[in-house]
């Protein structure tokens, strides 16, 4: 907290060196994006994670998304664009949870499907019986996320059908289906895989792309 706060991103006129003092400074929605980040980071990669599986590379892709869909929320007018940020943070959760509680991990699975033609999650259903986005569905229940996190975990590659229980979370998946797409197509995957980064046409007419500066949002 101490180290976000000192950042070029706050500038302080002072070296801050309270934590009251930087709580006062970040305010409550960064305090507690940091908390989680922090708490993701701790409990399910920096002590589990293994071989083919780049935690690093996971992790840059988690927060890469998460400011990213934070930044598209904004851009949008969404009503909250913090609730978008930790949507892109665990939007792979399902992953890391593979990788460090299966039986068979998720390095293993990329070991498998070097060569795969379909896509990853498409493959993860062959290899697993189940995908990441299934299994992060699960845990989202079980931690008792809410609804808009939980519906792009689950459907952040293949958006709900209209008689889905997530139908009416349509516009905040989409949000998230941008900014991992964006993030995968400039190299930032949370694993390694040889397929192109696809997105579902449905995101482009859900989202108002004019009001997005691409560039700059990357920047």
């Amino acid at each position: 907290m101490l180290s976000n706060v000192n950042s070029v991103t706050f500038s302080p006129y002072q070296k801050i060196k309270s934590i009251k003092q930087a709580i006062k400074i970040l305010g409550d929605q960064v305090v507690k994006q940091i908390t989680l980040n922090q708490l993701l980071y701790n409990k399910l990669i920096y002590h589990k994670a293994n071989f083919e599986f780049e935690q690093l590379s996971f992790w840059q892709h988690c927060l890469f998304v998460a400011a990213l869909a934070r930044t598209i929320a904004s851009n949008l007018d969404h009503a909250d664009p913090d609730l978008m940020y930790s949507a892109g943070l665990l939007h792979d959760i399902g992953k890391i949870i593979l990788e460090t509680h299966a039986k068979v991990n998720y390095s293993a699975f990329i070991r498998k499907s070097m060569n795969a033609i379909e896509p990853s999650y498409k493959e993860e259903h062959a290899f697993f019986g189940i995908t990441h986005a299934e299994i992060g569905l699960i845990f989202c229940k079980h931690w008792l996320l809410p609804k808009p996190i939980t519906a792009s975990v689950y459907c952040h590659h293949v958006l709900p059908d209209d008689d889905s229980q997530y139908a009416d979370c349509k516009y905040d998946i989409a949000i998230v289906s941008l900014a991992n797409y964006i993030a995968s197509l400039h190299g930032i995957g949370s694993s390694i895989n040889n397929h192109r980064p696809i997105l579902q046409p449905e995101v482009l007419e859900l989202l108002n792309i004019e009001k997005l500066n691409i560039k700059q949002l990357l920047n």
